[in-house]
């Protein structure tokens, strides 16, 4: 009869038993930047904010100025976990923003001030769409025989159509 193993002990020897201390060692690299630092720019215990590979530890900012924090922060990071032990050869700093800073067409992504607004697209022509024929109508002339003048005819045949 098998004797019983623990979970711990089953893990250890299971072929995912890398993941696993790689996700361990994350999270102690986590807890001593937690620990030594209050004026971290950005929580390290949050889930994902770093991940330890090998020997380079990489960070993520949910916004590019954020990231710009966190670079300015590097070198005493480093040294900070240096000293407790830690054996890194840098720390790299990756940007993985919470929203998208526009919102697709088409999508269900409104704000809730976008609810009271029609979702009707504009019934009369756009303000620039004359502007627009003229300048596709004279890029076709000026390039009759190339892909950019025959482009530039498509195009203003489209504005034509939406303008009448």
């Amino acid at each position: 009869m098998p004797e019983a193993r623990s979970v711990a002990q089953a893990l250890a020897a299971s072929p995912a038993a890398a993941l696993i201390r790689r996700a361990a060692d994350s999270q102690r690299i986590a807890r001593a930047l937690a620990a030594a630092g209050a004026s971290l720019p950005f929580d390290p215990l949050a889930p994902g904010a770093c991940e330890l590979r090998e020997r380079t530890l990489w960070l993520t900012a949910k916004s590019p100025a954020l990231a710009a924090k966190l670079r300015q922060c590097l070198p005493q990071l480093l040294a900070s976990l240096d000293r407790q032990g830690f054996e890194l050869t840098e720390i790299r700093v990756r940007l993985q923003p919470t929203q998208k800073s526009y919102r697709m067409h088409g999508s269900r992504e409104f704000a809730d001030d976008d609810l009271t607004r029609s979702r009707e697209p504009p019934t009369g022509p756009e303000p620039n769409a004359k502007a627009a024929l003229g300048l596709a109508e004279k890029l076709a002339l000026t390039f009759p025989h190339s892909p950019v003048g025959e482009a530039a005819r498509r195009l203003a045949g489209r504005l034509r159509k939406r303008l009448a």
